[in-house]
């Protein structure tokens, strides 16, 4: 969303508050480790879309603090959403975990590619989507 910081590619599964604009709206990651992460934040902060379906796509920015290579799981990386939003678990919190390549876009990446990337489309290509929202939280 601002083709500086990477993005997070985050699942957005419901809005949480919609009294004020704009609506919040929690999104669910699963990290390397299969650890769930739940986020809430404002709707902007995951995409620049005013109308959702759910489930859908959410992209809130990062920071990359380590990058590794494992043997099973290839490039992964250790993000943490503090900067630039301070985007916070549903507890509050900043989170720093390490994620798979396919669940990261580079400013390049995500300046080529159009908000409306469609769910279908990414879940096709990794299993990771397929988990978060089947799965119980």
């Amino acid at each position: 969303m601002n083709g500086i910081y990477p993005e997070l590619l985050v699942v957005l599964t419901r809005i949480t508050d919609s009294e004020g604009y704009p609506y919040f709206v929690e999104a669910k990651i699963t990290d390397t480790y299969g650890k769930a992460w739940i986020f809430v934040d404002k709707m902007p902060v995951f995409t620049s879309r005013d109308k959702l379906v759910f489930p859908c796509v959410g992209r809130p920015s990062c920071t990359i603090e380590e990058e590794a290579n494992d043997p099973a799981m290839g490039k992964i990386f250790l993000i943490s959403t503090a900067k630039p939003y301070g985007v916070s678990t549903e507890a509050g919190e900043s989170a720093s975990f390490w994620i798979l390549e396919e669940q990261l876009l580079y400013a390049g990446e995500a300046e080529s590619k159009d908000s409306s990337v469609s769910f279908d489309a990414l879940s096709a290509k990794s299993n990771f989507f397929s988990k978060e929202v089947t799965d119980d939280w």
